[in-house]
């Protein structure tokens, strides 16, 4: 019954169940730490007691502050657990998961993002040549209340 659960020659759980294991450690310790940084957050806008409201939470939950918020603590919890599962669940160095910060490394790393931004550039010139969007407004934005730069970083971090 305890082959189903760990593999006898490796000795440590099987793939399934330490992938099982990172998620809900994942979901748990995204939680845990979401809770304080909520709070903070109905805190500094100002929210307050009126969170029974369903409005109110859309409101909270559109922020700016909290999509940043939510992005750092999906990071952080992600970091954590991954070093949790490479160390006590997998026994093996973090390196060994291809996370080797050598010039190679940064030279992909590089190559991929510009990649990234050159496909994503081609394909707006492409809509664009075709009629397809338009451009109306630019350095501003579309939610009330909140600047340009917040709005932008707020996105690009969710």
């Amino acid at each position: 019954m305890s082959a189903i659960f760990i593999n006898p020659v490796e000795r440590r759980l099987r793939a399934f169940w330490r992938i099982l294991v990172q998620f809900v450690l994942f979901f748990v310790l995204q939680t845990l730490l979401g809770i304080p940084v909520g709070i903070a957050i109905v805190a500094l806008t100002g929210a307050g007691g009126n969170l029974t409201d369903p409005g109110t939470v859309q409101i909270l939950m559109d922020h700016p502050y909290t999509r940043v918020a939510n992005a750092v603590i999906a990071l952080i919890a992600m970091v954590i657990t991954y070093w949790v599962a490479s160390r006590w669940m997998d026994r093996r160095p973090m390196h060994d998961f291809g996370f080797r910060f050598s010039a190679n490394w940064w030279a992909d790393l590089g190559f991929g993002l510009l990649l990234g931004a050159l496909l994503i550039t081609f394909i707006f010139v492409v809509e664009l040549a075709a009629g397809w969007i338009t451009i109306e407004g630019s350095l501003r934005s579309f939610e009330p209340g909140i600047g340009f730069w917040p709005a932008l970083i707020s996105s690009l971090s969710s």
